[in-house]
């Protein structure tokens, strides 16, 4: 049976959603809270380079640079432009992105597969796999990678998947792997990851919690806040399902996740003795501004915050005082999920999630001032 482009791509756009509706429906059991970072981080927050460690796999494609029309507000000095553009008719849609010295790792959210790009642009290399999801049945969600050059991703699953929920460890060197390193009986769609320096990982889960995964693996919920739930359809440019606690990053000894839905910041101190403090929003709920809010970092001037926007394709910027501006928005920006900033480079996965017009999947970079 030969498909239109058309149907083809509200095919897609429809797995996904539907996919994702299935994990954020069962998060939406889970109580909530936060946790942030701004090293380490990746998948709906930012990452920073770590020492290197071997890699392995075969070029699968070339990229291509350039850029498309747009509007850029609030200081932007340039235009984002493709590293690399994947095919949205393969189910290449990316998600979790982390970056280190010359290259970025990315995961392709409907496949469980975990690509290696070189930068500032080039091949895109298989690098490792968890169990391939069948159709409408999970999400390759957040990225990190530690000082071993080790990359650990979450996976969401909907209900009845063969592949398991939780934060699966690639190795160094790549490669295919089949069983998670961590779980939680709460954990169900892992989307932000922030690795500290003692390596333990935390995981912002979309239904509202905090998760604390240990170097050997054992998970712990961390906190959980009403403010780090999201309801769904809370706003015009929420995700049609609930998603709560996405990005992830930290200033200071303070914690900052945006919530989804509900289009705010929530910010958590961390106590001397390591646990969660009070919970209180930042900035937001702001429909308008932060509505549909996925990853987030930490900007240049190490207290400001860069977000994207995914349903409403923006750069936004969050002051120190909670201000919310817009740096850029248009294309080619196409439901952009994690971002990482390197240096005054930033770098963008497009998801194209929802795009069942003219998608366009890929890696973009975009130039700060």
């Amino acid at each position: 049976m030969k498909l239109t482009t058309k149907t083809t791509h509200q095919a897609r756009a429809l797995t996904v959603t539907v996919s994702l509706a299935f994990a954020a429906s069962n998060a939406a059991c889970v109580s909530t809270q936060t946790t942030t970072a701004s090293t380490g981080t990746a998948s709906g927050g930012s990452a920073s380079s770590v020492a290197s460690g071997s890699t392995t796999g075969t070029s699968t494609s070339k990229g291509t640079t350039g850029s498309s029309t747009g509007s850029g507000t609030g200081g932007a000095s340039g235009t984002p432009g493709f590293v690399d553009q994947l095919n949205a008719m393969q189910g290449q849609l990316p998600e979790g992105l982390f970056v280190r010295a010359q290259e970025a790792y990315f995961g392709l959210a409907p496949l469980g597969k975990i690509m290696r790009a070189d930068l500032p642009g080039g091949a895109v290399h298989d690098f490792g796999s968890i169990p391939t999801p069948p159709a409408n049945g999970g999400f390759l969600l957040g990225i990190t990678l530690d000082a071993a050059g080790n990359v650990y991703v979450g996976f969401g699953a909907g209900p009845g998947t063969p592949v398991q929920n939780g934060i699966y460890k690639i190795p160094a060197a790549g490669g295919a792997v089949t069983a998670p390193f961590a779980q939680h009986p709460e954990m169900n769609f892992p989307n932000g990851l922030w690795l500290d320096p003692s390596n333990d990982i935390y995981v912002a889960d979309s239904g509202g919690a905090i998760f604390d995964v240990k170097p050997d693996g054992t998970a712990t919920k961390w906190a959980s806040d009403p403010s780090l739930v999201g309801t769904s359809m809370a706003c015009a440019h929420a995700a049609p399902f609930a998603i709560g606690a996405n990005g992830i990053v930290r200033i200071g000894n303070d914690f900052y996740v945006s919530n989804t839905n509900i289009g705010q910041i929530v910010k958590i101190p961390i106590q001397a003795n390591g646990s969660a403090g009070v919970a209180s929003v930042f900035a937001g709920p702001d429909c308008d501004a932060l509505g549909g809010i996925d990853g987030i970092a930490v900007d240049s001037d190490g207290v400001s915050i860069l977000g994207l926007v995914n349903t409403q394709n923006k750069l936004v910027r969050i002051g120190s005082n909670g201000a919310v501006t817009t740096v850029y928005a248009g294309k080619p920006l196409d439901n952009p999920a994690s971002l990482v900033l390197d240096g005054k480079t930033l770098y963008v996965t497009n998801s194209a999630f929802f795009d069942m017009a003219s998608p366009m999947p890929g890696l973009l970079s975009i130039p700060l001032p």
